[in-house]
């Protein structure tokens, strides 16, 4: 189905606010831009994302996400496995940063409905 154009202009003002106003509080550029252009080019093909709102949200966070998770997974990474040792910190951040905002879009809503599910059973006193 991909992005109608409401949802297209959605995903370009998302954009446009997460990377502008994350820029003054610290995250990587790069970080933020390739999680943003991965999250544009992961909302094409989810057909869940079909209106501004939800592409508006998927793209300010996923590049929110990219940007501020990226550097500290390419530290992490780099100091637990010996064989990123030697990789450079920024190639390994934009790589890091694409997988996030690629992944971002799918995955939250996967654990927001799974956080829903343990609440509604934690509700109802159901055990799982």
């Amino acid at each position: 189905m991909g992005l109608t154009n409401g949802a297209a202009a959605g995903a370009m003002n998302g954009a446009t606010v997460s990377t502008v106003s994350a820029l003054f509080f610290g995250a990587p550029p790069d970080a933020l831009i390739m999680g943003m252009v991965a999250a544009v080019l992961a909302s094409f093909w989810m057909t869940s994302i079909n209106n501004r709102v939800k592409s508006f949200a998927a793209i300010v966070l996923s590049s929110l996400l990219a940007g501020y998770a990226a550097p500290v997974a390419a530290v992490y990474l780099a100091t637990h496995y010996p064989a990123l040792a030697d990789a450079d910190d920024q190639t390994l951040r934009v790589l890091l940063a694409l997988v996030v905002g690629l992944s971002a879009p799918l995955l939250v809503p996967a654990a927001v409905q799974g956080a829903r599910k343990i609440l509604a059973r934690g509700k109802t006193g159901e055990t799982p």
